[in-house]
């Protein structure tokens, strides 16, 4: 193109004089010329070789329109993203504030009701407020991890060890406190999660929170054997097939499945 002539006449003249070149025997990137008189994007290597006496040069070019328009594209993608990202972050801010506020008044009052008027409240009504003030401060706890969720796109990945035995608990303990709830199934499916240590989630759950629903497990994956040991040695006899486990959950729940 003619506004790459003059650099080449002059790197021409320096290399034959000094026998240097800055852009010899590396790969550059700049714009070719076709014959319509359309520019487009090149990889250019130009190499020097001496042959009978006589200086010659090789080139190899390379056409790279479709990579610049993919990297324009993901630039533009980024772009978006930044954006999307700016208003999920926004919007997640303007729900937490406008949900805690009911739920801070909630747990508050609940507590208050329960420190002064206690001796005059039924021990059945106060395990709804206790209820109520947990699953409160459970709902805090879920905003808390949306704000934090959508801050992921502007944080660096971070690796973080995880017990199932906790995240089992903590599952049957939310589900246990929900009266709607008319039974639970627990299907562990393969993959890097331990069954021995979701066995001793589901073992320590059921203990811990005098759990009565009807609980239906099944189990496939790494170390399913010792978790399936663990549970039957607890009176939890664990199911083969995830369709038996749908079923019995079913028939314990409400009735014969058909």
């Amino acid at each position: 193109p003619p506004q790459h002539r003059d650099a080449h006449r002059r790197g021409l003249k320096h290399f034959l004089a000094t026998g240097e070149g800055p852009v010899l025997n590396r790969v550059i990137e700049m714009t070719a010329l076709r014959r319509d008189g359309s520019e487009f994007p090149i990889e250019l290597t130009i190499s020097p070789l001496r042959l009978a006496g006589t200086q010659v040069f090789t080139a190899f070019i390379r056409d790279i329109t479709d990579r610049k328009a993919a990297e324009e594209a993901l630039k533009r993608t980024a772009v978006a993203l930044e954006a999307a990202n700016a208003e999920l972050e926004s919007f997640s801010y303007s729900v937490s504030h406008d949900l805690r506020a009911p739920l801070r008044a909630i747990d508050g009052f609940s507590r208050i009701v329960l420190r002064d008027a206690a001796p005059a409240l039924a021990d059945e009504t106060k395990e709804y407020l206790q209820d109520i003030r947990k699953n409160s401060q459970q709902m805090g706890r879920l905003i808390d991890d949306l704000l934090a969720f959508s801050r992921l796109g502007r944080q660096q990945l971070r690796t973080q060890r995880v017990l199932p035995a906790e995240v089992v608990h903590s599952a049957l303990e939310l589900l246990a406190s929900d009266p709607n709830v008319k039974g639970i199934l627990i299907n562990i499916f393969g993959g890097i999660t331990r069954g021995d240590e979701v066995a001793h989630g589901i073992i320590d759950a059921t203990r811990d929170l005098h759990l009565t629903l009807p609980l239906v497990v099944r189990m496939t994956g790494t170390r399913e054997e010792e978790g399936r040991r663990l549970l039957q040695e607890a009176g939890i006899t664990p199911e083969a097939t995830a369709t038996a486990a749908a079923r019995r959950i079913v028939e314990l729940s409400s009735g014969p499945a058909r």
